[in-house]
């Protein structure tokens, strides 16, 4: 076993077994130190020598968002991009400062024009990027993000912040038919705000993870289009080579499982008509079914 599986196993067991502790003595100190550019953003003090125009990676929970960020991180390469992932720093510090993108002036200190991309970003928080930067907004079947979604809370999620460690008990004394009619109203939420505020601005492009599971190379090409990353076409062969949709379930891992209508699988007929008829306006303006 190599040594970084060692320390890694080892974190996860700490994490496990001592939340708490490892939240406050382990994740936080690190995100300080693993979060400079972030912290650096946050005091506009971060700089980029690409005048490539910045872009916003909008999506939501269990929509394969790290896989999609490896993606665009490859691609943005070429074009000597820097990566500000605020999300990822404020969930291990401190969750509360999301307010402050609701400030113009502050948002428009932190999101430079150029040089930058900024996400994943898991719901909207008030933000509203310029028209003349890309959008990238990628959504899944709400009722297979909420299926996947419970798992994800009571199995498998990391302990990046207090609040989690309430969330996995709350999940693990909870049925998931009954958990994911109490989470509907929260999702329904972000994706109607995603449909009100980014789906109809012409610098936004929406694909779907479903999509993306089935033609990976298609989806990947209208990605570099529309962020202007093309890029050599060994760079997407690679890309596309890597990607990996074939996944045996396993419920504790957070790849748990990627085929679309898990929520067929695994919620009661009840349960799924009624998330049919709350997520209905969704659903016409979204493209599914």
């Amino acid at each position: 076993m190599s040594k970084q599986s060692v320390v890694h196993r080892a974190g996860k067991y700490v994490q496990d077994n001592y939340p708490m502790f490892f939240h406050r003595y382990l994740a936080k100190p690190v995100a300080k130190f693993r979060y400079r550019n972030e912290v650096l953003a946050l005091q506009g003090k971060h700089v980029s020598n690409s005048n490539h125009p910045s872009f916003f990676f909008f999506t939501t929970h269990k929509c394969a968002s790290v896989f999609i960020l490896q993606n665009l991180a490859r691609l943005a390469e070429d074009k000597g991009m820097e990566h500000i992932h605020l999300e990822a720093y404020f969930g291990r510090t401190d969750h509360t400062q999301y307010e402050n993108f609701l400030d113009s002036e502050f948002a428009s200190k932190v999101f430079k024009p150029t040089g930058f991309y900024f996400g994943p970003f898991r719901e909207r928080y008030g933000i509203n990027p310029p028209d003349d930067n890309p959008i990238l907004l990628i959504l899944r079947d709400p009722r297979d993000v909420l299926t996947s979604y419970y798992y994800s809370v009571s199995m498998s999620h990391g302990v990046l912040h207090p609040d989690i460690i309430q969330m996995r008990e709350e999940a693990r004394q909870t049925r998931i038919d009954d958990y994911v009619i109490r989470k509907a109203d929260m999702f329904f939420e972000r994706y109607l705000d995603y449909a009100n505020h980014l789906l109809s601005r012409p610098n936004t492009l929406f694909l779907r993870y479903e999509d993306m599971v089935v033609n990976f190379e298609e989806w990947l090409y209208q990605i570099a289009e529309h962020l202007h990353l093309q890029t050599n076409q060994r760079t997407i062969d690679q890309l596309v080579g890597k990607a990996n949709f074939d996944v045996s379930e396993d419920v504790k891992s957070h790849k748990r499982q990627v085929m679309p209508g898990d929520h067929r699988r695994k919620l009661r007929t009840e349960t799924i008509a009624h998330l049919n008829e709350k997520f209905t306006p969704i659903f016409s303006r979204m493209g599914y079914e």
